[in-house]
């Protein structure tokens, strides 16, 4: 067979101008000839053969660099590197820092389409740990011990720009922001779908109906802060409380909720310190709110929910044995 597709390559091709070399190879070692060189890099990502099947699924996909090309830069550092070019590697690398690891939503959606489970995230996790400063890890820290007021300053924050939109329209904090970040990049792009959202703990529904489940619902500090509705619609709390009062379901929600947080915004950005204590701090208080894992809890934002439900590593000891008591349920399942 192989000598007749010989014949018709002859036939067809017989300058050898389409794909020369492909399948039909007179050299002997071509089998080992032009390899692609792909270094060994960090473990999290070294498997990688850089299919692409991930790329659809990055959320930074149009913005910066896909989860390959994350991988492939790492790969081009480590050979710059070794060639000595120094100058290439420097540049590369100040690019890679935001390219590859402040434009990473570190949300693991590439492990989901990846034949070989490699999530990017955990390598840029662990990249802006490393390059975190002592300084802001123990700012980072600050934030995590005193995050209800921190977040009141938030609340308050977004109430005063939803109220300049009123007074002056509605794209004024839009156009306020675009201005500043001419001046400082770093400030944040405002968005109008940001809504201040009037949650508060310490609310217990009671079904009317014997023997009626009960669920602890966390409402989870983003809907808290930053979670009203854009329309004239039920925000996210409203919508699950109204649901769950409709299905003849117990809720509570627990009085002291705001000083607590999965740590998903910790982690996400490398913190670890900052993340272990928040994380812990949380599971300590869902324990005591669920009645020792008595009831289950809910939580409205799907990636919260993962964050604690992966976060077992990174509890004491003592911890790790109220968390194996809890049931942790995302809303889209108790829906």
């Amino acid at each position: 067979i192989y000598e007749v597709m010989k014949a018709l390559k002859q036939l067809i091709d017989p300058q050898n101008l389409l794909n020369p070399g492909v399948i039909i190879n007179e050299d002997k070692h071509a089998h080992i000839k032009n390899l692609k060189d792909l270094p060994k890099v960090e473990e999290e990502v070294d498997k990688c053969m850089e299919c692409g099947f991930c790329e659809y699924k990055c959320p930074s996909r149009n913005i910066t660099l896909t989860p390959r090309r994350r991988i492939v830069v790492r790969r081009e550092l480590l050979k710059l590197k070794r060639n000595n070019d120094n100058a290439t590697y420097k540049e590369l690398l100040k690019e890679y820092e935001y390219d590859g690891l402040e434009t990473c939503a570190v949300d693991g959606l590439c492990a989901t389409a990846c034949p070989v489970d490699i999530n990017t995230g955990s390598l840029v996790k662990r990249l802006r740990r490393e390059s975190h400063s002592k300084f802001a890890n123990g700012l980072a820290l600050m934030v995590a011990k005193n995050f209800k007021p921190v977040t009141s300053i938030v609340k308050f924050g977004i109430e005063v720009a939803s109220g300049m939109n009123s007074v002056f329209g509605a794209n004024a904090m839009t156009n306020l922001t675009k201005g500043a970040r001419k001046i400082i990049p770093g400030v944040p792009l405002w968005s109008n779908q940001i809504k201040p959202t009037h949650a508060k703990g310490d609310r217990i529904s009671k079904s009317n109906v014997s023997d009626a489940p009960a669920v602890v619902y966390y409402p989870t500090c983003i809907s808290r802060t930053m979670g009203g509705a854009v329309t004239d619609q039920k925000n996210i709390i409203e919508t699950f409380l109204q649901v769950s009062e409709k299905l003849n379901i117990n809720f509570h929600i627990p009085q002291n909720i705001q000083n607590t947080c999965c740590g998903q915004i910790f982690s996400s950005k490398g913190f670890n310190d900052a993340f272990k204590h928040t994380v812990n701090d949380t599971v300590n208080k869902l324990w005591e709110w669920s009645e020792g894992g008595k009831n289950p809890i809910v939580l409205d934002i799907t990636s919260c929910t993962y964050t604690l439900q992966e976060c077992r590593p990174s509890l004491t000891e003592d911890n790790k044995v109220k968390y194996d008591a809890l049931t942790i349920i995302d809303s889209v399942d108790y829906i």
